[in-house]
């Protein structure tokens, strides 16, 4: 159950549409699969919305170091969650699987600033703040009553 938790989420991360013009926000995304409730979330939306959280850090963390210890926060959620999903796996291997899913992520925001920087002049589009927003809002003790319905 775990792996294929796992391969869906890659393949997920992975897919054409991530990358194509029409990404989802994170804040579209929840809203369709579980209407922005956090307690109607299952293992893999977390999972897929730590996953971007990270990705999107890491991009911004160049720009506004203090960004750093929200990755490391949201990372260390992840990690924790993986801890859960594959406790048959080493330290390692959780950690190989972290940057196995992370990557395809890291690389969506750095595609979309790229392009965006191109044609604008400017690094974050709508994506990247929005993103940011939400992941913001789910580092935030007090965003609890707004996320947790």
């Amino acid at each position: 159950m775990n792996r294929y938790l796992l391969i869906s989420i890659v393949a997920l991360l992975t897919s054409h549409q991530i990358y194509s013009e029409q990404v989802p926000t994170l804040m579209d995304y929840s809203d369709k699969t579980f209407k922005l409730d956090l307690n109607k979330a299952d293992e893999a939306d977390m999972v897929f919305i730590m996953t971007r959280c990270v990705g999107i850090y890491n991009l911004t963390e160049q720009f506004n170091p203090s960004d750093k210890e929200k990755r490391l926060e949201m990372g260390a959620m992840l990690l924790m969650v993986l801890e859960e999903l594959h406790p048959d796996k080493n330290e390692d291997e959780r950690f190989d699987i972290f940057f196995e899913m992370i990557e395809p992520a890291q690389d969506l925001y750095i595609e979309e600033s790229q392009k965006h920087y191109i044609r604008y002049g400017e690094r974050f589009n709508d994506l990247h703040i929005s993103d940011m927003a939400f992941c913001n809002l789910m580092l935030d003790p007090e965003a609890e009553e707004y996320l947790l319905k």
